[in-house]
C-alpha cells in the first residue's frame, strides 16, 4: 500500500486505514487473534521474585565458612542414617516394656555419628587427592588427619557405651568398626570395588541395630544376691535375648535395605568414571535400577508385613505415612532417562529414608506412651 508516496507494509496499512460507517463498530477478525492463548494465564514475575532470585544467587558465590565446608566434607546429610538405628532401637525396646539407659543411647548415638562422619571424610580426602599412597593424604588432607581423629572417638565412645556387653555382641561391635575401617581405606587401595554399597548397608542396618539393642539389654551388674535357703547365693545376670525383641529382626534388615536403596541412588546419578570399576559399570544402569526399586519397596513390605502379622507390633505401620515421599524417587528410577534426572534421584532417596525412620520412630514412641497410659487407666479404674 502506498501512503504519502511510501510504502507501508500491509498489517500497518490495517491498523492506520480509517474505518467509515457502520463498520467502525465491528471488531475486525484479526483484533482476536493472539499469539499465545495461555498468555494471559501466565504469571507476571514481580519485583520481589527478582529481588529474591537476586539475593539466591549472590548467595550461591558467597564463599563458604569453614564450618560449611566441613560438614560437606563430613556428609552431614548422611549422619542421621547413624542416629536413626540407635533410636528406633530404643524406642523398640520402649514399647516392649523394656528399660532404657539414656547414658547408653547418647554414647553410642555420639560414637556412631562421629565414626561415620569420619569415614566421610576419609574418603573424601582420598578422592581428592591423586596420590593414593596412605601417608601422602594423611600429610596432604586435613580432612583426612579430622576424619581419623573422629574415627577414634568415636569408637572410644561406642566401646563406653558398650562397656557392659560381653561375648558375642562386643565382637559385633568390634565388627562394625572393621567394617568401617574396610569402607574407608577401599577408595585408598582399590578405588572402587563393585559391591562396597554392601559394607555400609550391613553397617548401618541391621548390625548397628543389634547391637544398639544389646547395649540397651545388657545388665549393669553381672551378678546379683539371690537368698537360698538362708544364705546369699550370687547368681549370674541372664540379659534378655536380641532376637527375641518382637520386630526386631524386620526393623534391622528395613533399616539396612532403606540405605542400600540410598547408596545405590547415589550410583545411579553420580556414577564412578570408567577407569574404575564399580557396581554400575558391571551391573549396569538397568540391573542397577532393578535392585534400587527392589530395596525401597523391600523396605516398607518387611516392617508392613512384620506390623500385620498376628502378635506383631501394629505401631511400625506408621511407615506408611512416608509412602508419598517415596513415591517420588520411586517414579524417578522408573522414568528417568537423563542424567539430570538420575542426579535428582539421590536427594529424593535422602528425603524417603529420613521421612521413613522418623514415622517409624514416632510410631513406636507413641505406641509406648499409649500402652503406659492405657495401663495408668486400668489401674484407675481397677481401684
Amino acid at each position: 500500500m502506498q501512503q504519502d508516496g511510501k510504502s507501508v507494509p500491509a498489517d500497518t496499512a490495517r491498523q492506520v486505514a480509517p474505518v467509515r460507517g457502520h463498520d467502525a463498530d465491528v471488531p475486525r477478525a484479526d483484533d482476536a487473534v493472539i499469539d499465545d492463548p495461555l498468555e494471559f494465564f501466565r504469571p507476571a514475575t514481580s519485583h520481589a521474585d527478582v529481588a529474591s532470585y537476586t539475593k539466591a544467587q549472590a548467595r550461591a558465590n558467597v564463599p563458604l565458612t569453614r564450618i560449611a565446608l566441613l560438614a560437606r566434607a563430613a556428609r552431614s546429610e548422611t549422619l542421621s542414617w547413624a542416629l536413626f538405628p540407635v533410636a528406633i532401637a530404643a524406642a523398640l525396646l520402649w514399647i516392649t516394656q523394656h528399660i532404657v539407659h539414656a547414658d547408653r543411647l547418647i554414647l553410642l548415638g555420639l560414637g556412631v555419628t562421629a565414626l561415620l562422619a569420619g569415614v566421610n571424610l576419609l574418603r573424601g580426602a582420598a578422592h581428592a587427592v591423586p596420590d593414593r599412597s596412605l601417608t601422602a593424604i594423611f600429610l596432604a588432607s586435613n580432612d583426612a588427619r579430622l576424619g581419623a581423629g573422629l574415627f577414634v572417638v568415636g569408637a572410644v565412645l561406642g566401646y563406653l557405651a558398650a562397656r557392659h556387653l560381653g561375648g558375642s555382641f562386643f565382637v559385633l561391635g568390634l565388627a562394625g568398626v572393621a567394617l568401617a575401617v574396610l569402607y574407608a581405606l577401599l577408595p585408598i587401595f582399590l578405588s572402587a570395588v563393585p559391591g562396597e554399597e554392601l559394607l555400609p548397608a550391613v553397617a548401618l542396618g541391621p548390625m548397628l541395630f543389634f547391637f544398639a539393642l544389646a547395649t540397651q539389654l545388657a545388665p549393669t551388674i553381672p551378678t546379683k544376691l539371690v537368698l537360698v535357703k538362708g544364705h546369699p547365693v550370687a547368681v549370674p545376670v541372664v540379659a534378655p535375648s536380641v532376637t527375641s525383641i518382637p520386630g526386631a529382626w524386620s526393623i534391622g534388615l528395613a533399616l539396612g535395605a532403606f540405605v542400600l536403596a540410598a547408596l545405590l541412588a547415589n550410583r545411579l546419578g553420580h556414577p564412578t568414571r570408567p577407569a574404575r570399576q564399580g557396581t554400575l559399570s558391571v551391573l549396569g544402569a538397568a540391573t542397577l535400577r532393578l535392585f534400587f526399586l527392589a530395596s525401597l519397596v523391600g523396605a516398607y513390605a518387611i516392617v508392613v508385613l512384620a506390623g500385620l502379622r498376628h502378635g506383631g507390633i501394629h505401631a511400625v505401620l506408621a511407615v506408611l505415612l512416608s509412602v508419598p515421599v517415596a513415591v517420588l524417587p520411586l517414579t524417578s528410577a522408573l522414568r528417568a532417562t537423563t542424567r539430570s534426572a538420575l542426579a535428582a534421584l539421590l536427594p529424593q532417596t535422602r528425603r524417603a529414608l529420613l521421612w521413613f525412620n522418623a514415622w517409624l520412630l514416632a510410631g513406636l514412641v507413641l505406641g509406648g506412651v499409649y500402652l503406659r497410659m492405657l495401663a495408668v487407666l486400668h489401674t484407675v479404674l481397677a481401684r
